[in-house]
């Protein structure tokens, strides 16, 4: 189930029920029936990920199916419909801004399985949309000063999509970043594959303190603005 966000506007009474009468179900529940409604010829729904704005109201989603595909929804306000429209947001976004002001450290992973599995361990975690090579750099402006660990995938999109969200939170003046690789394992595996084979809290941690740290820009180079909710 995903969590309870902190804007419930009084349209939520429709997106939980997807605007189908006496559907009395979780969050995830309503996120996968929108998604059937949506997109009712792309297999079976394995999940749902959620994104929002800064105060936590729904923007869109990203429904994953099986056999493993893809596909965007957008929240009005109303519905749920198809397509991811034009706003963009980290995932998990008011987590990352509040362990931010804690000072906590923020996971960012290529995608939301392996977000949501470092999630599962009780960090904070995040990713952007679409995988490997879509970090925008308007993403980079909401960890201006933080401390990032960034998890490459063992393939070649993963080490280009690391120099990429680096080289953008370099440009951002993020504090400082860590980068950890897995160089010893089977061709494409990821953070999740480690929670999955076992890994602890503990583990993860271990890993991303050894990683080296990259002093990163302190002053930031102009970015444009994330936008302000």
């Amino acid at each position: 189930m995903y969590p309870q966000y902190s804007s419930r506007p009084e349209s939520w009474q429709a997106f939980l029920s997807c605007n189908l009468p006496n559907v009395d179900s979780t969050m995830n529940d309503a996120l996968s029936l929108a998604a059937r409604r949506i997109y009712p010829h792309a297999g079976d729904v394995a999940t749902v990920y959620l994104y929002t704005d800064a105060a936590g109201t729904p923007v869109h989603a990203v429904a994953r199916f099986a056999p493993k595909t893809f596909r965007p929804m957008r929240w009005t306000g109303e519905q749920w419909q198809s397509g991811r429209g034009a706003a963009r947001y980290p995932y998990h976004l008011p987590e990352v801004l509040a362990a931010i002001q804690r000072g906590e450290q923020v996971h960012l992973t290529e995608g939301e399985k392996s977000a949501d599995a470092l999630r599962s361990l009780g960090l904070v975690a995040t990713c952007n949309d679409g995988g490997a090579g879509n970090w925008p750099d308007t993403h980079s402006a909401y960890l201006v000063g933080a401390d990032v660990v960034l998890w490459a995938d063992n393939d070649n999109a993963g080490r280009e999509h690391v120099q990429k969200v680096s080289a953008s939170l370099h440009r951002a003046g993020a504090g400082q970043l860590r980068v950890v690789t897995f160089d010893d394992k089977p061709d494409k595996y990821d953070v999740a594959d480690l929670v999955t084979d076992g890994a602890t809290r503990a583990d993860v941690l271990a890993l991303a303190g050894a990683a080296p740290v990259m002093e990163l820009a302190r002053t930031p180079a102009p970015v444009k603005a994330a936008p302000r909710m």
